[in-house]
């Protein structure tokens, strides 16, 4: 009897690659990565899949979370600013409150408008990018076209950038993690209370709830 080497028996999966993908997908489900590193698995869900841990044999036929993250951050990487003079007139009064919002935090970088590709296949929109060097924030422009969407991404990226300040730490400040959420509920109030004493009254006469 011949013996299969395991050189052999990785050609033989790469060749059928088709076949073990459309049995995975039969078995454990679509939009399912093989989990590799249980770090990432905040960020797995949050891209809508489900990460499976079922060691690393299969990791050159089935998509992995690592590479599930790096696809996200190329594509992300994709996403182009628009300039302000290219918005309407109630998407750029949205931004002004944007950038005023943001200047009530400390150490945040540029808030723009941007056109942002969904971070994944298994979910339809990204609403906003938070970049953790330069405390970026882009927000997508069909969020620009109401308020209350705007303030929506604004709380949810301050939240990053908040609990990254605090913690240090990217995965700590990333998504469905405990610092992001506590982070969220912190700039969600201090919002409220910017409101509450007419900090952005200027700005709030020009935008649409």
């Amino acid at each position: 009897m011949p013996v299969i080497t395991h050189e052999t028996l990785e050609r033989l999966m790469l060749e059928n690659r088709e076949i073990w993908q459309q049995a995975w997908n039969r078995t454990v489900g679509r939009n399912t990565v093989l989990e590799l590193d249980r770090s990432l698995r905040n960020m797995v869900l949050h891209l809508g899949y489900t990460p499976v841990e079922c060691g690393d044999g299969l990791s050159r036929v089935i998509k992995t979370d690592r590479q599930l993250i790096a696809e996200m951050t190329a594509k992300l990487n994709n996403a182009a600013r628009v300039p302000d003079n290219r918005l309407s007139v109630y998407q750029l009064a949205h931004l002004g409150l944007a950038r005023a919002i943001a200047r009530d935090f400390s150490k945040t970088g540029p808030v723009d408008a941007a056109v942002i590709p969904p971070a994944s296949d298994a979910v339809e929109r990204t609403a906003g990018v938070y970049e953790f060097g330069p405390a970026a924030i882009r927000i997508h422009v069909d969020m620009l076209n109401i308020a209350s969407d705007m303030v929506s991404v604004m709380v949810h990226e301050l939240g990053h950038h908040r609990a990254y300040i605090r913690t240090g730490s990217q995965e700590r400040a990333g998504d469905l993690t405990r610092d992001h959420a506590e982070a969220m509920e912190e700039v969600a109030a201090i919002i409220f209370r910017s409101v509450v004493e007419g900090q952005y009254d200027e700005y709030l006469k020009k935008v649409s709830w």
